[in-house]
């Protein structure tokens, strides 16, 4: 796997929820494989801060299932139906089952988060 070298490539902006999630796995897998030490060198080689691989990283946090279901997530009308900060709330909880409950519950309300907050669209 060819190490990331500059912040242009995990910019989020230009990336969805799910690129951002493909690419967390990534990044843990290359400091597993030991092509970096730690999420500190990661974020050095990368010039971005150990807050910004955390917040990535953070949604390897996310119970198996609601990760593939974020995966597999298309935009709307050009629109991301999620926005990266999203599902940290949800990741941020301990139990999987907690985690499960909240992204049903949003998903029963129709609700798709965006950058700008939830919005619910009848």
């Amino acid at each position: 796997m060819a190490r990331l070298t500059s912040y242009a490539e995990v910019s989020s902006s230009q990336y969805s929820t799910a690129q951002m999630l493909a690419l967390a796995h990534r990044l843990q897998n290359a400091i597993a494989l030991g092509e970096y030490r730690d999420r500190a060198e990661v974020a050095r080689s990368l010039g971005l801060t150990r807050a910004r691989i955390t917040q990535l990283m953070d949604l390897l946090l996310l119970a198996p299932d609601i990760q593939e279901e974020v995966l597999g997530l298309q935009r709307i009308d050009g629109v991301e139906p999620l926005s990266e900060r999203a599902p940290c709330p949800i990741a941020k909880t301990r139990s999987w089952a907690e985690q499960r409950s909240t992204w049903k519950a949003m998903a029963a309300a129709d609700i798709i988060i965006c950058d700008v907050g939830w919005r619910l669209f009848l």
